[in-house]
């Protein structure tokens, strides 16, 4: 109890996680959407933004893949199916006339920049 108090967790299971060492899946996850609003501003020539434009960029992307993953389950149910699966994504690009080269090159790029 006063772990959950202390720090202010909102459940006993985000304590009992936090005591045990084991890391918080939404910090991954917010570092993770960090690092790609970085790439992608940094893709389309920025080289720094502010602490505050890069926090409200990040949460523009996080609701980007949301709206993705949400289009790509449409058409998983709309085969019968409860798991999207690649083609599901391609159509979602395509839906959204994402060419696949643009991302294919963008991806390259990013990966590169991590070397």
């Amino acid at each position: 109890e006063t772990c959950f108090v202390k720090f202010g967790w909102s459940s006993r299971r985000e304590c009992s996680r936090a005591m045990a060492g084991v890391p918080d899946p939404r910090h991954t996850y917010n570092q993770s959407l960090k690092f790609a609003a970085a790439k992608i501003s940094e893709n389309v020539g920025f080289d720094s933004a502010e602490s505050l434009a890069a926090e409200q960029f990040a949460v523009v992307v996080s609701a980007y893949i949301e709206e993705l993953g949400r289009r790509a389950t449409e058409h998983a149910s709309g085969e019968s199916r409860h798991r999207i699966n690649l083609d599901d994504l391609g159509q979602t690009f395509d839906d959204l006339r994402i060419p696949a080269p643009t991302l294919e090159a963008f991806l390259i790029r990013s990966q590169a920049s991590r070397r």
